[in-house]
């Protein structure tokens, strides 16, 4: 679904965007630049939700060949973090994925025809610029344009007409402002952030980051002009001069380019940094713990994103039957005679329960698997369904089954859930919401994934009763087959989560 991947990839650019700002001031701290922190930002808000569900497949095909051929480990502190996070429901978000899409591909268009239309102005503007050579410089002389660099592989300086009747020593100033952004290919790089705004035109955290980035890179130019002319409050003056004479350019990486940077870049001139060094050290791993949890948090969206977005056009209206869970006495003779599963699996979320207890059995559709053939399989740590808070509390048990298509990249066809038994609209939510981050292992037939259709059987019980023993869970989940409208699926083994009262 389309707006909850949105929504998921904003929050994903905006924590990025959190931590960034944490290393740019740890550095700067330290006296180093700050840009690459902005650069990893927008690359990683940009990049994961592109290729995080190409990542993901990796992933559960690495897992199937190696990773289960040695021990599980234990998870890290950042994965803990993230699992303990609450979920959001996507259920609503459907209904806005078609007009979300046009949005996007019409902001698209918009921001792309705009950056053709400023490229062509400058390209318009170097052609009437004189060419001339100002204090062993060669820059492009304009009637009101300028500083400002700008290029796709060469970078040009623009300069107006009155800069040349400065100061030379004002005048070498400027010039080698704009000389550093030749060197550090700046113009390059804003031409990259205004594509990757193009890309993401709504994502408001990668706005962020890239309008953090425009001002590390002039503060990161200011550093290096510094550095060697030494003369912090000649310099401030100078781009309160030109803030005020100056003409923007689109694309142009200006000496002083907006009053809000510009008011920020003289206050970290001015600024002094700690002499004591144990003051700098713990400034730096304050903003370290910053950048760290803001990073940790920001997995709990990255594992949103490891599905690719799809569209859902329309929403199934098919109604769901109820099912009355069976009254299991805490007794042997109470237990159901169900085969065990071959490979029967336990899902554990927010609980202390004793693991053991048993899924139900895999129930294939074709017993008959040749070489090559396989069906489908869960990965090993999938996300899985949170037990609904409301309930848990309340202390109500129930099951659920559902029925989906497993495509062949592993993921779930949002528009083919389909849930044949529910005991609680609340476990339903639970699980639509879950599903589309589920990661499978697709079927295989003579050696070539396929499509296949598949059933899930999902117990949700509170410890303590008498449906969180093994026979109760065997019970309600022979209940949630027997009961279903058709048997030709083949069916997964069952998910049992236990949770306290």
């Amino acid at each position: 679904m389309i707006a909850g991947w949105m929504i998921a990839s904003s929050a994903f650019a905006l924590l990025l965007g959190i931590a960034a700002v944490a290393v740019e001031r740890a550095f700067r701290t330290v006296g180093r630049q700050g840009r690459g922190a902005w650069l990893f930002a927008l690359v990683g808000a940009i990049g994961w939700p592109a290729l995080g569900p190409a990542a993901a497949s990796f992933l559960a095909a690495f897992s199937r060949n190696v990773v289960l051929l040695s021990p599980p480990k234990a998870g890290s502190s950042v994965a803990a973090i993230a699992a303990a996070l609450p979920t959001f429901s996507r259920s609503w978000v459907t209904y806005l994925d078609l007009p979300l899409a046009g949005i996007w591909l019409i902001a698209s268009l918009v921001l792309l025809a705009r950056l053709a239309w400023s490229m062509r102005a400058l390209s318009r503007l170097e052609q009437t610029a004189i060419r001339e050579l100002v204090d062993g410089v060669p820059v492009l002389v304009t009637e009101s344009i300028g500083p400002a660099v700008y290029g796709t592989r060469r970078s040009r300086v623009l300069v107006p007409r009155w800069l040349l009747d400065l100061d030379a020593p004002l005048r070498k100033l400027v010039l080698r402002h704009e000389q550093e952004h030749c060197f550090a290919r700046d113009p390059q790089l804003a031409l990259a952030v205004a594509f990757a705004l193009v890309l993401m035109p709504w994502n408001a955290g990668v706005w962020w980051i890239a309008r953090r980035l425009r001002l590390a890179v002039e503060l990161d130019c200011d550093a290096r002009v510094l550095r060697d002319a030494n003369d912090t409050e000649r310099y401030s003056k100078l781009l309160l001069f030109i803030a005020q004479r100056q003409s923007v350019v689109r694309l142009a990486s200006m000496l002083a380019e907006s009053n809000s940077h510009l008011g920020r870049r003289i206050a970290v001139m001015n600024a002094t940094r700690p002499n004591n060094p144990r003051a700098r050290v713990a400034r730096v791993a304050l903003f370290a713990i910053v950048a760290v949890g803001a990073l940790g948090l920001s997995t709990r969206f990255a594992s949103e994103l490891t599905a690719a977005p799809t569209i859902v056009l329309a929403r199934s209206t098919a109604p769901v039957a109820t099912v009355a869970l069976p009254k299991v006495e805490a007794s042997p003779a109470a237990a159901v005679d169900v085969a065990p599963p071959a490979s029967p699996r336990v899902v554990k979320r927010d609980t202390v329960a004793p693991a053991g207890i048993p899924a139900s059995p895999s129930q294939p559709a074709n017993t008959d698997i040749g070489p090559g053939d396989r069906n489908v399989q869960e990965v090993p740590g999938t996300p899985t369904p949170r037990y609904p808070d409301i309930l848990k509390r309340a202390g109500v048990s129930g099951g659920v089954l559902v029925a989906f298509v497993v495509d062949t990249n592993g993921v779930v066809d949002p528009e083919s859930m389909k849930v044949f038994v529910s005991s609680h609209e609340l476990f339903t939510a639970s699980i639509k919401a879950a599903l589309p981050n589920m990661q499978f292992i697709p079927a295989m037939l003579n050696y070539k994934k396929v499509k296949q259709v598949v059933r899930l059987p999902i117990v949700f019980s509170i410890l303590g009763s008498p449906l969180a023993t093994d026979e109760g869970n065997r019970a309600v989940i022979e209940k949630l087959i027997s009961d279903a409208a058709s048997s030709n699926f083949v069916t997964l083994s069952a998910i049992v989560i236990t949770a306290m009262p």
